[in-house]
């Protein structure tokens, strides 16, 4: 356990790293060459794409920015494996939020797809990034088979990190369980 825990960190540590660029030497007095250019320089418009991150669900405010982080641990090896992380269906959001109703005090908080070259991942260990989790949260998830979803271990849960046990790539849904028992 205090391997996963370890290796949440280290990946959120890795994650958050900013990359340092090497700075283009110093043109010597000799190199310079004025600019020809009138047209005046403009800085390109940035773009908040992130990667591997559905941040939104249309039509669903309380879902939760949901991603994949880090490496997938096959066997507790690092692999070279890597999931899409894709938005869901209305009908298996929907499909979600009937199963959390049926279950005492929880709360749909992410639904997504996911999309691997593999069909077969074995014993994996994903890590995902649910935006607002805090460690100690009862998290669960569910995978969808078929029509039926099926319970997914859920080994890890620190803050913003979830980390999941899966066997191949498909639709996932995580649900949020009350700290006490409901009366």
């Amino acid at each position: 356990m205090k391997r996963f825990i370890a290796l949440v960190l280290a990946a959120t540590l890795v994650a958050g790293m900013p990359v340092m660029a090497m700075a283009a030497p110093s043109p010597s007095a000799g190199d310079y060459q004025p600019s020809t250019s009138s047209a005046p320089s403009t800085p390109a418009p940035k773009k908040t794409v992130q990667a591997n991150t559905v941040e939104s669900v249309e039509g669903y405010p309380e879902l939760v920015e949901t991603g994949q982080v880090g490496d997938i641990l096959i066997d507790g090896e690092a692999s070279d494996i890597k999931l899409e992380v894709t938005k869901p269906d209305k009908a298996d959001v929907e499909l979600g939020k009937s199963l959390a109703t049926t279950i005492t005090g929880a709360k749909l908080i992410s639904c997504v797809g996911t999309k691997c070259a593999v069909e077969d991942l074995g014993s994996a260990l994903v890590i995902f990034k649910l935006k607002g989790v805090k460690a100690g949260d009862k998290i669960i998830c569910y995978e969808l088979v078929g029509d039926q979803w099926v319970a997914v271990q859920v080994p890890v849960v620190v803050d913003n990190f979830v980390v999941v046990n899966l066997n191949k790539p498909g639709k996932l849904m995580f649900m949020e369980l009350p700290a006490e028992p409901i009366a």
